[in-house]
């Protein structure tokens, strides 16, 4: 017989705003791995995901489970850092799209997508490089977060 425990992506993940996020996807595979796991899935909706685990309670606990979900979620947040801008309203599609480009080109950044709408958001592995790195870049291609002029570099939002 098995049991399942469910767990919030952002008290596991703090940084992972979006269920699609490749670090989810990473923790439910670290999870899939630990004997006595039958299944890890993504349960709730887009507002409050969370990560659900089946489990066989003569091999594993809820508890254990719990614990290494804890230290695998911030194992993963040490490895991967993301950042959300809001900056101001990005010109046109061409001037997106090689935003987007020179970010991804940047060794460690492992996605980054801009908004028209004015945001940008990046992952990115942090041993690779960090989050000054990625807003001097930024800077250097004239973003600048709202309200602030092209002197100033972006600030993290989060």
């Amino acid at each position: 017989m098995s049991a399942k425990v469910q767990f919030d992506v952002p008290v596991l993940l703090p940084e992972v705003a979006d269920r699609g996020d490749r670090c989810v996807a990473l923790l439910a595979c670290e999870l899939r791995s630990m004997p006595g796991i039958l299944r890890v899935h993504l349960a709730g909706d887009h507002d409050s995901p969370r990560i659900c685990a089946h489990h066989d309670p003569a091999l594993i606990d809820a508890a254990t489970i719990e614990r290494l979900a804890r230290e695998k979620g911030s194992h993963v947040t040490d490895e991967i850092g993301h950042l959300l801008w809001a900056v101001g309203w990005i010109e046109d599609e061409r001037a997106e799209r090689e935003v987007g480009e020179a970010l991804r080109g940047l060794a460690g950044v492992l996605d980054a997508e801009v908004a028209p709408q004015g945001f940008v958001r990046v992952e990115y592995d942090r041993h690779r490089i960090d989050a000054g790195a990625i807003e001097r870049v930024l800077h250097a291609l004239g973003i600048a977060r709202d309200g602030m002029t092209r002197d100033q570099p972006p600030k993290k939002v989060w």
